[in-house]
């Protein structure tokens, strides 16, 4: 078995263990699966989101809810644009782009992300201050966390707008898609929930 098509198989076993999301065969992130949008107002999506530029969608009904008491429910338009930072593919065009992406949970002070090394005798770190490889970008993105990497690291946004629809990121192991403006065009169906 090819390593791409095992790692693909191993991944959607986490999407689904983590998501309760199923993919198909041909579907990494499916046109028919859900999204939730939590807000304070009611609205229709005409005008950019808080978020850049654009609106955040959660897969999660209740990651939704802790943006606001109305909550919407979408599904977006087949063959959208989407940046799938779960693709070792799409992570590689992105490291094409950017050298480094800083890593704002490192802690140089924090001690276990300290050890010291017999050999060498020197302090070293486990997690780095920033990630050089599309690999350590995918490694995060299997780990739950990547969120920060794309929206904290200047021209991230930025140019993944100007080349994308949007962009899914992980957050506490919950897959999220931001829709870069304009939101309303790329959404097939909304109702609200709540």
């Amino acid at each position: 078995m090819k390593k791409e098509i095992l790692e693909n198989f191993i991944y959607n076993i986490i999407i689904e263990t983590y998501t309760g999301i199923k993919m198909g065969p041909d579907d990494k992130f499916g046109n028919n699966i859900k999204y939730y949008h939590g807000t304070d107002n009611e609205h229709s999506f005409d005008k950019r989101g808080e978020i850049y530029n654009g609106t955040f969608f959660s897969t999660n009904k209740n990651t939704a809810k802790e943006y606001g008491k109305f909550v919407y429910e979408i599904t977006i338009k087949p063959n959208l644009k989407i940046f799938n930072t779960s693709d070792i593919n799409d992570d590689k065009i992105l490291f094409n782009n950017f050298s480094k992406l800083k890593d704002f949970t490192f802690d140089k002070n924090d001690k276990g992300n300290i050890y010291y090394d017999e050999n060498d005798h020197k302090k070293h770190y486990y997690r780095k201050p920033y990630i050089t490889t599309a690999e350590e970008l995918y490694e995060e993105t299997l780990g739950g966390e990547n969120w920060y990497f794309l929206e904290m690291n200047k021209g991230v946004l930025k140019w993944l707008s100007k080349n994308y629809d949007g962009v899914y990121v992980f957050e506490h192991s919950v897959r999220n898609l931001l829709l870069f403006s304009p939101i309303k065009e790329k959404i097939q169906n909304v109702k609200l929930i709540n």
